[in-house]
C-alpha cells in the first residue's frame, strides 16, 4: 500500500488477510509469510472497509467512491459492483450465510446529512432493503450472534439496533458525544461495546439500551473493537497508536499490547482468540500475541490498512487498504497469496465467508465486491449506495451480506446464484412426483407410455402435506421458504405462515385449476413472495419492487414462470380480488395495486 491502511480482515480459515487503503486498492496477504498474494484495483477513492465472505472465496469492499465491489479472492477479479449509495461507503459486512451484505454510508452534498445502511443481494448485485434512521455517515455495522438483528453506529453519535427481516428500528443507544466509529456484540448477544472519535468506549446492555460502563484510556479516536469472549475482555485500538485490553466486568485496563507512532485503524482476533492482527495508518499489518510480542509483519500495501480479517480456519488473513486493493495473506509465512484490484477508491472493510472461499470488500467508491478467493476473480459487484462503503459483513448462513455506507444507508444483498437456488429446490421438494394419470389430467409432460399408464395406481397424498385446502409456508435452515399445495384441490384459499424470512415459495408440484393467495397484506405484512413451479425454479432478484415477486406496498408488474397448463392465479385482500391472471403461454404477468 502507498497510503494509509484503513481496514483489515482475516479470511475464515485464518491463512490470509485482506487490507484496504487510501491508495484505493485492496491487498491479499499470506499470514504465515507476510507476503503479498494479490492486489485488487477497481475503486477510485479510499477503501474504508473490507470483509470476507463466510466461505472465504470472496471479499467485499466499501469505498469513498460510493461503491461496493465483490471480489473473487482466488483471481482478484471484480465480480460485482454495487452502486446506489448516497455517499462514501464507510463499512461493509457479510451476513452469516454469505448471500447478503450490509453497507453503511452517508449522503454527500446536503446541508442535513442523511445516514443510510443498505442490505444487498450479492447474487443479483441489487439492493434488498434500506435502513434509514441515521442523519450522518454510518461508520459501523455488526450482526447479532443469532443473525436476526444488526447494529449500526454513525457520525450522528447514535447507535441503532435493527430487525433485519422487517427493516424496522428496534432500539436506540444514546450516550456518545462523538462520532461512533466501531461497534461489536459479545457472543451471548446480551452486551455490546462501541467506540467514538473522542476516545469514548461504552459497554451497553443490548436488551435495555442502557449504559453499563465506560472505558477511559485512549487519546483520540477509537477505530476498532474486538471481543475476547473466552475471557470477557474487549480489545481496542485507536488514533494514539495503542492497542488495549479491557476487563468488561470492572472497566480496568488489563494489558497494553503495543504503543505505536502510527494510528491503529483496524483489528482482527483469531478464531482461537490467542493472536491479534492490526492494520495501521502507515500501511503495516502486524500479527501480535496478546502479551505484546510481534509475531509476523505483512508488507505490501502502499496506503493505510483500513480493515483486516482472519479466515475461519485461521490460516489466512485479508486486508483492505486506501491503496484501493485487498491482499490475501498466508498467516504462517506472512507472504502475499493474492492481490485483488477492482475498486477505484480506498477499501474500507473486508470480511471472509464462513467457508473461506469468498470474501467481501467495501470501498469509498460506494461499491461492495464479492470475491472468489481461489481465483482472485470478482464474482459480483453491488452498486446501490450513494456514498463510500464503510463496513461489510456476511450473514451467519452465508447467503446474504450487509453493507453500511457514508450515505447513512444499510443494504442487505443476496449472494446465492440462480443455479444454486434451482438445485436446492429440486433437492428439497416436499411432495412426490405426479402419477401417469395426473400428468394426463393436468397436461404435464413428459407423458407416460401406455404400459406405464396401465400400471398407474390411485395417488396417495404425501403425509407431510396439509390435508386441508391451504398453502403452508415452511421455514428451512437454509433460509428458503417453500409452500406446498394440498393435492388436487380446486381452490386454495388459506395461507398458513410458519417462520419469518426472505425466501422462495415453491409449488413443488403442478398446480390445480386455480390458486388463491388470500389477504396477503394481513398474513405477510413485509414478506417477499415468489411462486416457483415444479419444472421452472426461476428466482428473479431482488424482492424489492422487481419482477417475479409480490411485496406489500409495491405497485408494479409481477410474474410467475409456469409449466404448460391453464392455471389461474388470484391475489386477494379479504373478499376483494386485487389481480387475476390466466396462464397459457408459460408466463403470467399482472399488476398488484396496494392501497
Amino acid at each position: 500500500h502507498t497510503n494509509w491502511v484503513r481496514t483489515v480482515a482475516f479470511s475464515p480459515d485464518g491463512r490470509t488477510i485482506l487490507s484496504g487503503s487510501e491508495d484505493n486498492t485492496l491487498i491479499l496477504w499470506e499470514v504465515e509469510t507476510g507476503e503479498q498474494i494479490r492486489q485488487f484495483r477497481g475503486h477510485t477513492n479510499t477503501v474504508f472497509s473490507v470483509a470476507f465472505s463466510p466461505d472465504g472465496k470472496h471479499a467485499l469492499s466499501g469505498s469513498g467512491d460510493t461503491t461496493l465491489i465483490l471480489w473473487d479472492i482466488e483471481t482478484g477479479t471484480q465480480l460485482q459492483k454495487l452502486s446506489g449509495n448516497l455517499g462514501p461507503v464507510a463499512s461493509v459486512a457479510f451476513s452469516p450465510d454469505g448471500l447478503t451484505a450490509l453497507s453503511g454510508s452517508v449522503e454527500n452534498g446536503t446541508d442535513s446529512r442523511r445516514g443510510m445502511v443498505v442490505l444487498w443481494d450479492i447474487v443479483a448485485g441489487r439492493e434488498i432493503r434500506r435502513f434509514e434512521g441515521h442523519t450522518d455517515w454510518v461508520r459501523a455495522v455488526a450482526f447479532s450472534p443469532d443473525g436476526r438483528s444488526i447494529l449500526t453506529g454513525a457520525d450522528d453519535a447514535r447507535i441503532i439496533l435493527w430487525d433485519i427481516i422487517a427493516g424496522r428500528e428496534i432500539r436506540r443507544f444514546e450516550g456518545h458525544t462523538g462520532r461512533v466509529l466501531t461497534a461489536a456484540f459479545n457472543a451471548d448477544n446480551q452486551r455490546m461495546v462501541s467506540g467514538s472519535d473522542n476516545g469514548e468506549i461504552i459497554l451497553w446492555d443490548a436488551a435495555t439500551g442502557q449504559q453499563v460502563r465506560q472505558f477511559a484510556g485512549h487519546v483520540g479516536a477509537v477505530y476498532s473493537l474486538e471481543w475476547q469472549n473466552t475471557t470477557s475482555y474487549v480489545i481496542s485500538s485507536g488514533e494514539d497508536g495503542r492497542i488495549m485490553v479491557w476487563d468488561v466486568e470492572t472497566g480496568a485496563q488489563i494489558q497494553q499490547v503495543t504503543d505505536q507512532e502510527s494510528a491503529v485503524l483496524s483489528l482482527a482476533l483469531s478464531a482461537d482468540e490467542e493472536q491479534l492482527l492490526s492494520g495501521g495508518a502507515d500501511g503495516a499489518i502486524i500479527l501480535w500475541s496478546l502479551d505484546g510480542e510481534e509475531i509476523q509483519r505483512f508488507t505490501g500495501h502502499l496506503g493505510a490498512v483500513n480493515s483486516i480479517a482472519f479466515s475461519p480456519n485461521g490460516r489466512q488473513i485479508l486486508s483492505g487498504s486506501s491503496d484501493e486493493s485487498l491482499i490475501l495473506w498466508d498467516l504462517a509465512t506472512g507472504t502475499e497469496i493474492r492481490r485483488f484490484r477492482r475498486h477505484i477508491a480506498s477499501v474500507n472493510s473486508v470480511a471472509f465467508s464462513t467457508d473461506a472461499k469468498t470474501a467481501l470488500s467495501g470501498s469509498a467508491d460506494a461499491t461492495v465486491i464479492l470475491w472468489d478467493l481461489e481465483s482472485g476473480e470478482e464474482i459480483r459487484r453491488f452498486e446501490g449506495h450513494r456514498g463510500g462503503v464503510n463496513h461489510v459483513t456476511f450473514s451467519y448462513d452465508g447467503r446474504s451480506t450487509f453493507s453500511a455506507s457514508d450515505d447513512g444507508s444499510i443494504i442487505r444483498w443476496r449472494i446465492d446464484t440462480l443455479e444454486e437456488l434451482k438445485t436446492w429446490v429440486r433437492e428439497n421438494r416436499l411432495v412426490r412426483d405426479l402419477s401417469c394419470s395426473e400428468r394426463e389430467i393436468y397436461i404435464v409432460e413428459p407423458f407416460c407410455t401406455p404400459a406405464e399408464l396401465a400400471q398407474t395406481l390411485t395417488p396417495t397424498p404425501s403425509p407431510t402435506l396439509p390435508t386441508q385446502p391451504q398453502i403452508r409456508l415452511v421455514y428451512t435452515a437454509d433460509s428458503i421458504l417453500l409452500f406446498n399445495i394440498s393435492p388436487f384441490q380446486q381452490n386454495v384459499s388459506e395461507l398458513v405462515f410458519e417462520g419469518d424470512s426472505f425466501g422462495t415459495f415453491s409449488t413443488a408440484q403442478w398446480l390445480p385449476a386455480n390458486v388463491v393467495l388470500d389477504d396477503l397484506q394481513r398474513m405477510l405484512p413485509d414478506a417477499c413472495l415468489q411462486l416457483v413451479t415444479r419444472d421452472e425454479a426461476v428466482m428473479p432478484s431482488p424482492c424489492r419492487n422487481s419482477l417475479g415477486w409480490i411485496r406489500q406496498g409495491a405497485a408494479s408488474a409481477h410474474f410467475w414462470t409456469a409449466a404448460n397448463g391453464n392455471s389461474v392465479f388470484y391475489v386477494r385482500r379479504g373478499e376483494e380480488t386485487l389481480a387475476t391472471c390466466s396462464i397459457s403461454a408459460g408466463t403470467c404477468e399482472f399488476a398488484v395495486t396496494e392501497e
